[in-house]
């Protein structure tokens, strides 16, 4: 298992409430107003994202090589970025994109869409690889910020709200050597990180939603945290293998692999831990956690052996877990 699990490591390598009233009888109490600021904000993202039914079609059947899972439009649901395009899991059933069946890498979910890098499906006509990509409309299209043709980038979180991307570039190419990079411009322009304190290549990085530079790493050495734009990181958990990270506005969440499975959650500020509870996946890693930006309470992570991957939910943060695929195959209602 041991094996297997390096095996995955080298191969996958948050509301400001606007407006007064001087009528406190008609003023909404602070639930109502929260519930109306989220409806406002999920209706503003939809306008900008777009219209997905045309896009989506019923999909049953397997999910394999997962490479990246979350939220990356207010219609969609759940997605899972796969070797051949976008599945996403919505209300109990299983959709797929109509088209776009690009082989995703490095993907990312963020406010208003995804990043990503990979290669392109068999449909498409873009360059191989694909250098990196952003999509702010579901996957429909692909905007390109660099490198077509040139690099594949395994390895490289984006924040959710400020969108800074951090990777691992592992072969030169015509503007990075290679190494640790940041970009603050989508970018425009690249800067090069010294990421000192990590000895290992990184399996996964994340980027915190709103603060562009604190970033995590999981290496087969453990998880380490970096506070000063990845130029050096401090452990988290060490002597282990990291695998999966996620970040909330005052949490980091991240999952290991000793002689079994672990997930756990950070706080931040106090540095205070918590263990929570895992569904039966036996000796799988989990390689990916992703939370619902609109409900705290809901997680997802997916596992695997290396070979075949499983994926639940939950909606009360982990007490309980509904899977959703079972050994790669969809599971529906």
């Amino acid at each position: 298992m041991i094996k297997k699990l390096f095996l995955i490591t080298s191969i996958s390598t948050a509301i400001i409430l606007t407006g007064c009233s001087q009528n406190d009888e008609s003023q909404p109490d602070g639930e109502t107003q929260k519930e109306n600021t989220e409806q406002t904000d999920k209706q503003e993202n939809q306008e900008k994202t777009g219209d997905l039914s045309d896009f989506l079609q019923s999909f049953e059947g397997t999910v394999n090589h997962v490479h990246g899972i979350g939220y990356i439009h207010p219609d969609a649901g759940m997605a899972f970025a796969t070797h051949s395009g976008l599945k996403f899991y919505q209300d109990g059933d299983w959709v797929e994109t109509k088209e776009q069946f690009n082989d995703y890498m490095g993907f990312t979910a963020v406010d208003n869409g995804f990043y990503t890098s990979g290669h392109p499906g068999k449909d498409s006509d873009l360059p191989n690889p694909l250098g990196l990509k952003k999509s702010t409309d579901g996957g429909q299209t692909l905007e390109d910020l660099g490198f077509e043709g040139e690099s594949d980038f395994h390895t490289m979180g984006v924040g959710y709200n400020n969108h800074a991307i951090y990777l691992v570039n592992i072969q030169p190419n015509s503007e990075l050597d290679a190494g640790f990079y940041r970009s603050l411009d989508d970018g425009e322009t690249w800067e090069a990180i010294e990421a000192a304190g990590i000895s290992t290549s990184p399996f996964a990085l994340a980027v915190h939603p709103t603060d562009k530079n604190v970033v995590a790493a999981s290496t087969q050495n453990g998880i380490y945290l970096s506070k000063d734009g990845g130029q050096t990181f401090e452990p988290v958990k060490e002597n282990t293998q990291g695998t999966a990270l996620y970040f909330e506005e005052e949490r980091l969440y991240f999952a290991t692999y000793s002689s079994e499975p672990k997930l756990e959650s950070i706080n931040l500020k106090d540095t205070t831990a918590d263990t929570l509870s895992l569904p039966e996946i036996g000796n799988q890693a989990i390689l990916y956690v992703a939370k619902n930006p609109d409900n705290e309470d809901e997680i997802t992570l997916l596992s695997s052996d290396g070979e075949k991957e499983n994926a639940f939910i939950s909606t009360d943060e982990g007490e309980n877990w509904k899977q959703i695929l079972d050994q790669g195959k969809t599971i529906s209602k």
